[in-house]
C-alpha cells in the first residue's frame, strides 16, 4: 500500500509540474487510431527536452496500457519488418536513443469501498520522458528526486488494554520536481482509454 501510495504521488507530482510548467503535449491523432505515429511523437518530445536542457533526456516511463498498444502498432510492426526482433523496451530505448524506457505496470482500485473493484493503471494513457542521471547527487541536476529519509520503518508492540499486536509501518519519503524543464508529458495519447 505504502508503494501505491508513493507511486500515485510521483505520478500527481509528474503530471502537475509538467502541466503548470506548458510541458504537456496530446497527441493530435490517438495512437490506437490509424495514422498516429507514436514513434515520431515520441522523438518530438525527446527534442523538446533537449533544446530546454542542453542534454538529451535519459529515461521514458510508458504506462502499460500505452506499451499494449505500441506493442501492435503499424509504425512499430514497419520498423521490425526485416528483422527477426521481437519489440521491447530495450528496442524501444534505442530507437530513441535514450538510456531507459520503463513500463509503469502499477494498478490501483479507484472504485469506494465496498462497491465491485475498478482497477486502473496509475499512470492510465501518459508516457513521461525525463532527464534522470544514472548517479543521483546533491548538485546533479535532474527532472526530480525522492528523498527518503526512513526507508519502511516497521515497529511492533503490544497494547495490553486492547488485547492486540500493533504494527506500524512508516515510510518517510517526498516527490519532489527539481527541474520542469528537463521533463516532457506525452499525455491522453490513447482514445480507448
Amino acid at each position: 500500500m505504502l508503494t501505491l501510495d508513493a507511486e500515485v504521488r510521483a505520478r500527481d507530482a509528474v503530471v502537475n509540474a509538467l502541466t503548470a510548467a506548458g510541458y504537456r503535449t496530446v497527441p493530435s491523432t490517438k495512437w490506437d487510431q490509424s495514422g498516429s505515429t507514436p514513434i515520431t511523437d515520441l522523438k518530438n518530445a525527446i527534442v523538446a527536452v533537449s533544446r530546454r536542457i542542453g542534454v538529451r533526456p535519459t529515461t521514458v516511463v510508458v504506462s502499460r496500457p500505452v506499451w499494449e498498444v505500441l506493442i501492435e502498432h503499424p509504425q512499430v510492426a514497419d520498423r521490425l519488418k526485416f528483422t527477426n526482433a521481437i519489440f521491447s523496451t530495450e528496442i524501444l530505448a534505442r530507437w530513441l536513443e535514450v538510456r531507459e524506457v520503463v513500463i509503469g505496470d502499477m494498478v490501483m482500485n479507484t472504485a469506494v469501498e465496498g462497491d465491485t473493484p475498478n482497477l486502473q493503471h496509475v499512470w492510465g494513457d501518459r508516457v513521461v520522458i525525463a532527464f534522470v542521471p544514472q548517479r543521483p547527487a546533491i548538485n546533479q541536476p535532474a527532472f526530480g528526486y525522492r528523498p527518503t529519509l526512513s526507508n519502511f520503518v516497521v515497529e511492533r508492540y503490544r497494547d495490553e488494554p486492547s488485547r492486540s499486536t500493533v504494527i506500524r509501518v512508516r515510510h518517510e519519503t517526498a516527490e519532489v520536481i527539481t527541474a520542469p524543464d528537463a521533463g516532457h508529458l506525452l499525455d491522453d495519447v490513447l482514445a480507448s482509454v
